[in-house]
């Protein structure tokens, strides 16, 4: 088996259709049969309304511990050398194994291939184009970390026995940001990488869906994986870039904050008091990220002075 498509599904198995058909498709093409697709029900209160017939197509059941379980859980039942993680609502486009293909045949060293991607929201299309090039994994992670390079965990194709040789599994305890950590982690262990400037995943961005709901306790585990996600790459490139990136990182859990709100104080304390995520000490390469952060920084201090008060009146729900 060549490759193996994990698909989480919780309460989602409508959406998980259209992969099933998109699937089905790429099989009649592949004489090979050498594709596989991993659908995990995470303990759904209803199975699917329709019929999968195709011995290419496993559906297997777990009790419900979210996605990084469910993710986990695939790896444990892929057979293909190479995996895909594909979220229940989202896409591939059609050939994208056949793609595939020719790049891994392209250099027999490459076990990891990091795609571009398309993000889509209300009709509206967004290209996360990167440069083509060949890297170590190391390299991968460099520019991940300095936004040279934008990556979703959808669009890599990593290899399971680097998985399974360096026992990498997603972190079950977070909640929000662990498929970032996830990447951090692969890119630290992974050989040799190609980068695509080749869309051929769609993120489907849904304005129903959880990230469009206002902020809980839940939501701050994203602090909890900022700790780890500097933690584990400070042992794995630079310490500038590391604080950089969570710098970046942090500055997108504040625009959540005042996008979507809170009703709990406690919420909002909780990312005030880890503002030093904001002000650790970085590289002094410009680029409109650097700038965002520093702007970000002043106004932060500015705001600090007056107990956040606009912060606070910009993220509480009811606040005029």
């Amino acid at each position: 088996m060549k490759y193996s498509v994990i698909v989480p599904i919780y309460n989602t198995f409508d959406y998980a259709k259209t992969i099933v058909d998109w699937f089905l498709l790429e099989l009649a093409m592949r004489p090979e049969k050498d594709i596989e697709l991993v659908l995990v029900d995470d303990g759904s209160k209803n199975g699917p309304s329709y019929h999968i017939e195709s011995s290419a197509i496993r559906l297997i059941r777990k009790e419900n511990g979210g996605v990084s379980s469910a993710r986990n859980f695939g790896i444990e039942h892929a057979k293909g050398d190479y995996i895909l993680f594909l979220d229940s609502d989202d896409s591939y486009e059609s050939g994208i194994f056949t793609y595939l293909d020719e790049v891994f045949a392209s250099d027999s060293r490459l076990n990891s291939i990091l795609l571009s991607f398309r993000k889509l929201r209300d009709g509206a299309v967004d290209q996360v184009l990167n440069a083509e090039q060949n890297v170590t994994g190391r390299e991968a992670l460099s520019q991940f970390l300095t936004k040279n390079i934008r990556l979703h965990i959808c669009g890599l194709v990593v290899s399971r026995s680097c998985l399974n040789e360096h026992n990498l599994r997603f972190d079950e305890a977070l909640h929000f940001s662990e498929d970032v950590l996830f990447i951090i982690e692969y890119l630290a262990i992974a050989q040799h990488c190609f980068i695509s400037s080749v869309s051929l995943y769609n993120h489907i961005m849904r304005s129903g869906s959880a990230i469009n709901s206002p902020l809980t306790d839940k939501d701050t585990t994203h602090i909890d994986a900022f700790e780890r996600i500097s933690s584990l790459a400070k042992n794995n490139a630079v310490e500038e870039d590391v604080n950089f990136f969570i710098s970046t990182c942090y500055i997108n859990l504040i625009k959540f904050l005042v996008k979507n709100k809170t009703a709990d104080e406690a919420v909002f304390n909780k990312i005030i008091n880890n503002s030093h995520f904001l002000f650790n000490k970085m590289s002094p390469t410009l680029s409109k990220y650097t700038v965002i952060v520093y702007a970000t920084r002043l106004l932060f201090k500015i705001d600090g002075l007056c107990n956040y008060r606009v912060l606070r009146k910009l993220s509480f729900m009811g606040q005029v």
